[in-house]
């Protein structure tokens, strides 16, 4: 019993919110110092400050220095600070697969996602995080129109794939056609059919 509540405790005391109680600020600058075109030495193009939030830190100020290069006109950010945030984005990349999964696999609703980031110090309002959510399902048809070819040579090499189709609809609205592998359970496809294009189409209708 005291192993649980001291192990609950220390929880707590590690959250963000606990150990970073006032917005800390971070500086982020290129990895780079020369050209990499030419060699020239890189000059400061700008700093300038940008209110960021991440699972690790909760809600902190980056102030970023871009460098450019003179002779060519080349300009560099840090590469470290772009793989926490999107460009022009708040948000970083795990608050939005936080959000994502949050929906679509553990079933919350927008008020419940945002709760449970506050708790993280992340501060985010209920429809910040409907957006994340969208786009955390565009980052991954993204990635997965990418490893199309990848896919493919994984089921060629495991003997092929059986081909399941399977659709759903909320009402008068379109259907979301789904195609995966009955084997690996790969995810092929997804699509969206608008309903009057399902009852015109005779490609879509069985064949007798």
């Amino acid at each position: 019993m005291l192993l649980r509540e001291t192990i609950d405790r220390l929880t707590v005391n590690t959250r963000a919110s606990k150990l970073f109680p006032l917005r800390p600020t971070i500086f982020f600058e290129p990895e780079v110092e020369r050209c990499p075109v030419c060699g020239s030495r890189l000059k400061v193009l700008k700093t300038k400050p940008r209110e960021l939030a991440t699972l690790l830190i909760g809600d902190f100020v980056a102030w970023e220095t871009k460098l450019h290069c003179p002779r060519c006109d080349l300009r560099f950010g840090s590469e470290q600070l772009a793989r926490l945030v999107p460009k022009g984005g708040k948000f970083g990349y795990d608050v939005l697969v936080y959000a994502g999964k949050g929906f679509f696999l553990r079933c919350r609703n927008a008020k419940e996602i945002a709760a449970e980031l506050n708790e993280k110090n992340i501060h985010i309002s209920t429809s910040e995080g409907t957006y994340l959510a969208r786009k955390f399902v565009m980052y991954l048809a993204v990635v997965h129109r990418k490893v199309q070819r990848k896919t493919r040579a994984y089921l060629q090499m495991h003997g092929g794939y059986i081909l399941h189709l399977d659709g759903t609809c909320a009402g008068g609205s379109a259907h979301l056609i789904s195609a995966l592998d009955g084997i690996t359970e790969i995810v092929l496809e997804n699509m969206k059919i608008p309903t009057r294009e399902l009852r015109s189409d005779n490609s879509l209708s069985p064949k007798h």
